[in-house]
C-alpha cells in the first residue's frame, strides 16, 4: 500500500526500472517507462559528448542550482567536464571519509579530486565524514526504510550517498550522481548488452530518495535516452568482445574531454579501504553487510540480471526486450560474474 507509481509523480527526478514494492527485480520491469521524463530514443541523436553536455544543459535549464557529487573517479570527473564543456556553473562536492584516528581513508581518491579541480580552476566543497564511527553506530540505518524493500543495500557506506541527496534537497540544490558511465555486460553469446545498472535498479539510495520525495539524478551519463544510445554506438562498445576499465578509459581519451585528470585509479566499489578501518577497531566489515538483508540463506539468494543486446537496441532505437541472467549470490561475491560461462546463465 506505500508503494507509489513513478509515472503518477510531478517530479522531475528520472527514475528508471525497477521501482516498485518488488524494486530490485520485478517481472513488470519492462512495462515501466524508460526515461520518459527526458524524451525519447530516436535517430537525430548528437555524437556521444555532445549528448552528454545537452543533458548538462537540460538539467541546469531546470534546475539552475546543480551540485555535483565528485568521487575522485572517471565517471563522476565526465560529468563535471560535460558541464564545464557547456560553459555551466555547478557546485563540485566531495566527501572525505574520516577513520575513527581522524586519518583520511579515501585520500587516493581526494587527491584525484584536488587535481581535477585545480586543473579546472573550481573551488571545491570539501566535507568530513566520520564514516567508521558512523558504521559502527548504525547510522546507515538512518538512510533505509523498514519493511518496505525485500532487498537493501550490501554496502552500508552508500548511505553518504542518501545523506547527500538530503542535504543539497535542503540547500535548493540538484545532487548529481555518476555511478557508471553505461553498465556493459556480455550475454551468454559473447554479445555487449546493457546492464541493469543503468536503470538505477538495486541502488538503495534511489528508493530512499524517492520514498523521501528528494530530487536527484543518480545516473547521470544515462539521463536521456540518445545519450545511452549514442554511447553504444561507438565502435569500441558495439563491437566489443571483452570487458574493461581500461575500455572505458580509452574511449574518455577518444571521444570524451581533456579536462579530466591524467591519472585515473581503477576502483572496485569506491569504498575499498572502509573494511581495512573497520577490523582495526575490531569489527568486520561483511558484519554489518549482513545487517542490511533479511534473514535468509544469503549463500544461495537468487541474483537476476537483466541486460538488452546492443544491436538490438541499435536496430530499433528502443530498451523494451531483455533477457534475464539468474545467478547465485555465492556464485556472484565468491567468483564474480564470470563472462561466457554458459552454465551462469539460465536465460
Amino acid at each position: 500500500n506505500q508503494y507509489v507509481d513513478p509515472r503518477s509523480q510531478s517530479k522531475n527526478t528520472p527514475i528508471k526500472f525497477g521501482y516498485g514494492r518488488n524494486p530490485i527485480y520485478s517481472d513488470k520491469l519492462h512495462q515501466l517507462p524508460w526515461l520518459e521524463q527526458n524524451g525519447k530514443a530516436d535517430s537525430n541523436r548528437l555524437s556521444w559528448w555532445e549528448e552528454c553536455k545537452n543533458s548538462a544543459r537540460i538539467l541546469t535549464e531546470k534546475h539552475q542550482d546543480v551540485a555535483i557529487m565528485l568521487s575522485g573517479g572517471l565517471d563522476s570527473q565526465l560529468i563535471a567536464a560535460a558541464f564545464l564543456d557547456a560553459g555551466l556553473k555547478f557546485r563540485p562536492y566531495f566527501m572525505k571519509y574520516l577513520s575513527t584516528d581522524g586519518q583520511v581513508i579515501n585520500n587516493y581518491d581526494y587527491q584525484n579530486v584536488l587535481k581535477f579541480c585545480n586543473k579546472n580552476d573550481l573551488e571545491l566543497d570539501i566535507e568530513d565524514i566520520n564514516i567508521i564511527s558512523d558504521i559502527s553506530l548504525h547510522k546507515h540505518l538512518d538512510y533505509q526504510i523498514e519493511g518496505i524493500w525485500e532487498t537493501y543495500s550490501v554496502i552500508p557506506a552508500l548511505y553518504t550517498h542518501s545523506y547527500a541527496i538530503e542535504k543539497f534537497n535542503n540547500l535548493g540544490f540538484m545532487p548529481v550522481f555518476g555511478t557508471d558511465i553505461v553498465e556493459i555486460k556480455m550475454d551468454a553469446e559473447g554479445k555487449p548488452s546493457l546492464g541493469d545498472s543503468s536503470y538505477c535498479s538495486g541502488h538503495g539510495p534511489v528508493y530512499w530518495a524517492h520514498e523521501k520525495n528528494y530530487d536527484f539524478v543518480y545516473n547521470f551519463m544515462s539521463y536521456t535516452p540518445n545519450q545511452v544510445l549514442s554511447y553504444l554506438d561507438l565502435p569500441e562498445i558495439k563491437n566489443m568482445t571483452t570487458l574493461g576499465y581500461d575500455m572505458k578509459s580509452s574511449i574518455t581519451r577518444k571521444y570524451g574531454s581533456d579536462r579530466v585528470v591524467d591519472e585515473i585509479m581503477e576502483k572496485s566499489t569506491g569504498y575499498e579501504y572502509i573494511k581495512i578501518h573497520m577490523r582495526k577497531i575490531g569489527k568486520r566489515y561483511h558484519d554489518f553487510t549482513r545487517e542490511m538483508v533479511d534473514s535468509i540463506d544469503w549463500s544461495q539468494k537468487p541474483t537476476t540480471q537483466y541486460i538488452h543486446n546492443i544491436d538490438h537496441i541499435l536496430e530499433h532505437n528502443e530498451m523494451k526486450q531483455f533477457k534475464i541472467i539468474r545467478i547465485t549470490s555465492k556464485d556472484w561475491t565468491v567468483n564474480g560474474f564470470k563472462q561466457n560461462v554458459p552454465e551462469y546463465y539460465n536465460l
